[in-house]
Parts: structure tokens; C-alpha cells; sequence
């Protein structure tokens, strides 16, 4: 099998980073399955689930194994030692415990093999995305519906020092009462997926004024909208 320049680098290269940069179709997986096949052939003692591949999702996942599965079929056909080919076999029998997998599969098993560790039930599940999409927008509506009770609350207790829109230090939602709720909760879930990002633009807010602010929920909207 022929490989370019750039390809047989990818493969070969030891010791250091590798980043593969390419588009679709040009033969991404190929070069990966091709060095996860040479790591073992370079280290006959490794097992097939001392290599971790990380993939982005759970298809890309299958199709590798998939074609490790292949080339070492193919590898215990052509190889004339029966020494090479018993040891091809065996790691042809480890796949089911091929390390490849999302990101969330390996973080998931690493937390499975050390649960005391982690605090948690090693029976745990990882949320569907579905699911998870529903808890954030109920999440959401319980967080808005807080932040009016407490303005309410606010408004009973300190009816002369509330402050207004055009304030210096705004209230939560009277920020909020320039946009529309379904504005609201298209901003708020753009932040809440920016994760540390928007913390640390968020924890900027109170030393800004009225208008500063109402252009920062009005950028977090734009690009809510641009996704």
C-alpha cells in the first residue's frame, strides 16, 4: 500500500505530537488504523488495549475497529511465521476491548475502573444528548423562574434602591427585560455550552454598565443565532 510523504510521516513518526490535519476522503483513517498497527507490531508485549484512539464519534469509533479488524485479518493471511500469526490471532480475540472510542467512552471507563476514587456509582450511564438537551432547557426555565421571584423580592423589600435599566450595576433581569424570553433562553444556552469561556465573560459584567451589558447579551444572541 502506497502512502505520501505527509501519510508515512504520520505513521512512522515516534516520540513527540503528531497532528493530522486533513479533509474528508483523504485518507484520515487509514493513516490512524496503519500507526495503530504499526505500534503493535513495533512492541509485540503491548496488548491491544494498551493503545487509546480517540475519535469524535461512536460511527468513527465502529469504523475503526472495524478496519483494524480487517487489516489484521488481512496481516494473519499473508504473515508466513506461525509465531507472527499466533500473535495476530490473540489480537485479533482483544478487539471487543479495543481502547477506541469517544471521548466520553474512555472518560466513562476510566471512571468505571476507579469509582471509589471518583465518588461515583460505578453503574452510572453517560446522558443521552437528547436527554441532556432537555434538562438544560428545564434547567434553564427553573434558573429564570428564580431570577424573577428573586426580583420581585427584591422590588418588596428595597422599592427605592432597585435599580433601573439605566443603572450603573442592573439587577439580573432587568438585563434580561431588553430581549425577548425566547431571546433569553437562546443566549443563556449559548453561554451555559461556551462552559469556561463564558464564565469568564459573565464574571466581567458587574463592573460594567447598562448599555455595556445589554451589548454583551446582544453578542452572546448573534452568535447563539450564527451556530
Amino acid at each position: 500500500m502506497g502512502w505520501t510523504d505527509s501519510q508515512r510521516e504520520a505513521i512512522e513518526t515516534r516520540g513527540r505530537r503528531v497532528l493530522v490535519s486533513a479533509g474528508a476522503g483523504s485518507g484520515k483513517t487509514r493513516v490512524l488504523v496503519e500507526r495503530f498497527l504499526r505500534l503493535l507490531e513495533e512492541n509485540p508485549a503491548w496488548r491491544v488495549s494498551d493503545i487509546v484512539a480517540v475519535t469524535f464519534t461512536e460511527k468513527a469509533a465502529r469504523e475503526m475497529v472495524s478496519r483494524i479488524r480487517k487489516e489484521i485479518r488481512s496481516r494473519i493471511e499473508k504473515t508466513v511465521s506461525v509465531e507472527e500469526r499466533r500473535l495476530w490471532r490473540a489480537r485479533r480475540n482483544e478487539l471487543d476491548s479495543a481502547r477506541v472510542g469517544t471521548v466520553h467512552s474512555l472518560c466513562a471507563s476510566i471512571l468505571r475502573a476507579h469509582p471509589s476514587e471518583a465518588g461515583l456509582d460505578p453503574a452510572f450511564e453517560v446522558i443521552e444528548e437528547t436527554e441532556a438537551s432537555a434538562l438544560l432547557d428545564q434547567a434553564i426555565e427553573e434558573a429564570l423562574d428564580q431570577a424573577v421571584r428573586d426580583s420581585k423580592h427584591s422590588k418588596e423589600i428595597y422599592p427605592s434602591s432597585f435599580p433601573s435599566p439605566d443603572s450603573g450595576d442592573p439587577a439580573l433581569i432587568e438585563i434580561f427585560g431588553y430581549l425577548s424570553l425566547h431571546e433569553v433562553r437562546v443566549a443563556l444556552r449559548s453561554l451555559i455550552n461556551q462552559g469556561d469561556r463564558a464564565s469568564a465573560a459573565v464574571a466581567k459584567i458587574r463592573g460594567l454598565d447598562a448599555r455595556a451589558i445589554r451589548a454583551f447579551w446582544g453578542e452572546a444572541l448573534a452568535r447563539a443565532k450564527a451556530e
